[in-house]
């Protein structure tokens, strides 16, 4: 059952042999696939409450009458059990190991700036597992970021229209998994991964998942979920409650070929006439509008020169004008 639940985790370089982990030719594991293992068992909540407990006391029992006992981690990096020099701030527990043919070894977990991490070493000499740990849990902790993806996601999500959204507020149907997030090298942006989206998930209220990658790595994913916005509807006037308006309690009905019927019960549904010559007169009304001031700007020039024109003092002399008639003749009338 070890060996079936390994291999469903993904581990490629594991064989138990034995549940207690003491030496036997068979029984073999790698520093990854123990990754694997140890970040499956940290999602069980009893674990993590265990593995991250500094100290215990159990109560008197049966077997213990007459005092308690006292239980204290030998994580050195969760608590100072002989020194606290190995002690590290963002240790959230982790197990310790000893064999004469395995040597040291130790898995830890940490936590900073929202990433959680997992760090594995095996075949150490006494304390230098607490070093190497130490030391790769900086250099990770320094180097990397937590991104989320809701907020920096533009491709795979609808633009919220705002005043522009037909029929009043707009939401989107579709939502990307607002806890997602994907981890980077500190001077990467968002913009700098690759994605692409995998429909193989099965579960209903799931649409699909984005996968990210960066430098040809898998990254981290989000999942693009169905929301529970429900599309507006328009009420319309139902022909039947007109008709019993009009004519009291009598109905129309239709056939299935759409044809007048007798005592059918489906339903049809029209506009009201005043609606619609409400609205042809206000289109109408809208393009005199748009005329009248077509017509004023384009005769704009000759309108100023005509009230100017007017507004200047009439001259005493009379106004020498050119009579048609005379001026082929080259005479002109005064």
């Amino acid at each position: 059952m070890m060996n079936d639940r390994a291999a469903a985790l993904g581990c490629q370089n594991t064989h138990f042999n034995n549940c207690n982990g003491l030496p036997d030719e068979q029984h073999y594991v790698s520093a990854y696939d123990m990754a694997l293992i140890a970040r499956e068992a940290f999602k069980n909540e009893a674990f993590r409450i265990i593995c991250g407990t500094k100290s215990y006391t159990i109560p008197v029992t049966n077997k213990h009458t007459d005092e308690e006992t006292p239980l204290h981690n030998h994580h050195q990096m969760l608590y100072p059990l002989r020194t606290r020099q190995y002690l590290y701030e963002y240790c959230l527990g982790g197990k310790t190991g000893y064999t004469s043919v395995a040597n040291y070894t130790l898995v830890t977990y940490a936590e900073k700036d929202g990433i959680t991490l997992i760090c594995v070493v095996l075949d150490s000499p006494a304390s230098g597992n607490y070093d190497d740990t130490r030391a790769l849990f900086d250099f990770c902790f320094d180097n990397f970021k937590k991104v989320n993806v809701a907020q920096n996601e533009t491709s795979y999500v609808q633009k919220d229209q705002g005043s522009e959204a037909i029929l009043g507020s707009y939401e989107p149907f579709v939502a990307l998994d607002g806890s997602s997030s994907i981890i980077l090298p500190i001077t990467a942006e968002f913009e700098d991964v690759d994605s692409q989206i995998n429909y193989g998930n099965q579960n209903e209220d799931i649409l699909g998942s984005i996968e990210y990658t960066y430098a040809g790595r898998l990254v981290g994913s989000a999942d693009l979920t169905v929301t529970d916005v429900a599309a507006d509807t328009f009420d319309f006037h139902e022909q039947e409650d007109t008709q019993k308006e009009a004519a009291g309690d009598s109905e129309i009905n239709y056939d299935g070929n759409g044809q007048h019927g007798g005592t059918g019960s489906k339903k049809v549904f029209w506009i009201e006439p005043k609606m619609i010559a409400a609205g042809l007169l206000g289109i109408g009304t809208l393009g005199l509008i748009i005329f009248a001031v077509w017509k004023f700007v384009d005769n704009f020039y000759k309108i100023k020169r005509k009230l100017h024109l007017n507004g200047k003092e009439k001259s005493p002399y009379r106004t020498i004008k050119q009579n048609k008639m005379f001026r082929k003749k080259g005479r002109k009338w005064f």
